[in-house]
């Protein structure tokens, strides 16, 4: 472990004096304004806020943030090499290659200079993939419940992820039983009956976890919670092409709809337009109420409505935004839609940024070349590999050692529900295969080690002639 960390801090320091620039997303200055006044004016991850208030606020400096966020990066890369390692069997070589690959990953790298809750949240992320390959190598009772208890954790910090925590532990609990049933001759019954209690405790804290995430939320909000309160913005924009006049709730929002607009409908590529820029689907929705949670409420049955009625059509748009990923320039194009989005902060940033954090920034601000965004936007091949992440899982599956068969086939499923509540917007959106990094890191791992392996021991093709020693003669 000590060898790992030593090497992660060396790339993730020279990385850092390489390039500490602020990134600023479409969503920062809502992060920073919870975290000012104390209240989200329609939804904001309430942990992240407590930690820009903590390390942001009280210090005038955003430094202190970045340098916690890619500290949280290194022990998320540190804690993987060591899964790898100790837990999946891979040799310390490839473990530590796994650990530098994901501390100079590109999402990785942007989201720990970003203000965004993406770097923390996936670094609890990582904590709680490695409580699921612990517990299904050893199957201990503690672990198990702190694997479903750190949907809370993980909740505060990005609602995004509660529902592949919760598919997670589903999933392993569902590849535990199958596994039990399969040896069932040769386990004693109290073994299958103590597996199933111990599955729903953790299905109860899971579910209490999630209860209380809902409830110590919408009491700090002072209003009714819902697990991502803008979802429903997201989702109308990436339901957009399936929209029709009888998916509104409203005539207000049948007029939007109907209206002409720079980002028309049809087109599923205007995803992050849509969303967040001016003139697209949110904004004019957003403007028919001063309400932002009425507004909200609207986006989320129009969407809502439009899937009831074409479900075929939300599964056709994530098989297509899927083969766009492998076979178009999708992935280039979501970038691009993301860099044109934070380039020019809004005027009341830059003098936030000023007054409050001492920092200097500019309109072309997130046109800045750094040596992270030119990664960041580059590194097309390896958001290629994320999208194939559940395959990849597969065929590691598939030459794996039988003692570690079960725990990497998780870490598949872990990619699937990871890729399809990415795929389910309808468009590759780069910064959301973030989580999925780490779990490809791995896998990718595990896989060089097996095909490493079988190399090893393939039987040479050219015979070998086995010198043997001379027998003695009698007597010498």
């Amino acid at each position: 472990m000590a060898e790992s960390a030593l090497v992660v801090a060396v790339v993730k320091l020279a990385l850092l004096v390489a390039d500490p620039t602020v990134n600023l997303l479409a969503d920062s200055e809502r992060y920073l304004d919870t975290a000012l006044l104390g209240w989200a004016p329609a939804a904001s991850p309430l942990g992240y806020a407590f930690v820009v208030r903590a390390l942001a606020v009280a210090t005038h400096s955003l430094v202190p943030l970045v340098l916690v966020q890619t500290v949280a990066g290194g022990a998320a890369a540190v804690a993987v090499a060591q899964a790898a390692r100790m837990l999946l069997g891979v040799r310390p070589t490839l473990a530590l290659a796994a650990a530098v690959v994901l501390a100079a990953a590109p999402l990785q790298l942007s989201s720990e200079r970003a203000v965004a809750p993406d770097a923390l949240a996936g670094a609890a992320y990582v904590g709680w993939l490695m409580l699921g390959v612990v517990w299904l190598a050893r199957r201990r009772r503690g672990v198990l419940l702190l694997f479903a208890a750190a949907v809370i954790p993980i909740g505060l910090l990005d609602a995004r992820l509660v529902g592949s925590v919760a598919a997670g532990v589903m999933s392993a609990l569902l590849l535990a039983g199958l596994e039990a049933i399969a040896h069932r001759r040769g386990l004693p019954r109290r073994h299958l009956v103590r597996l199933a209690v111990h599955a729903g405790a953790a299905l109860l804290v899971l579910a209490a976890g999630s209860a209380a995430l809902r409830t110590a939320t919408g009491a700090a909000l002072d209003r009714t919670f819902a697990a991502q309160p803008e979802d429903g913005f997201l989702v109308v924009a990436a339901r957009a092409p399936l929209l029709r006049l009888q998916d509104a709730p409203t005539p207000d929002v049948a007029r939007v709809l109907a209206a002409p607009s720079p980002y028309p409908l049809a087109d599923r590529s205007n995803l992050f337009e849509q969303r967040w820029a001016p003139g697209g689907l949110v904004e004019r929705l957003r403007a028919l109420d001063p309400d932002p949670l009425v507004t909200e409420r609207w986006a989320a049955r129009t969407a809502a409505a439009a899937a009831r009625r074409d479900p075929l059509g939300v599964a056709g748009l994530a098989a297509a935004a899927w083969a766009d990923a492998l076979l178009t320039r999708a992935i280039a194009d979501g970038l691009r839609a993301e860099r044109s989005l934070r380039a020019g902060p809004t005027q009341r940033t830059i003098d936030l940024l000023r007054e409050r954090f001492s920092l200097a920034v500019t309109p072309e601000w997130g046109r800045r070349s750094t040596v992270t965004r030119r990664w960041h936007g580059e590194a097309l091949l390896w958001y290629r590999l994320l999208v194939l992440a559940p395959l990849i899982g597969l065929i590691a599956t598939a030459v794996v050692g039988p003692g570690h068969r079960l725990k990497v086939l998780w870490l598949a499923l872990v990619a699937l529900s990871l890729l399809v509540s990415v795929l389910g917007l309808g468009v590759v959106a780069p910064r959301l295969l973030h989580p999925l990094e780490p779990v490809l890191v791995l896998l990718l791992a595990v896989l060089a080690d097996a095909l490493g392996h079988r190399r090893g021991n393939e039987p040479l093709l050219i015979p070998v002639i086995e010198h043997k020693p001379a027998l003695a003669a009698p007597g010498a």
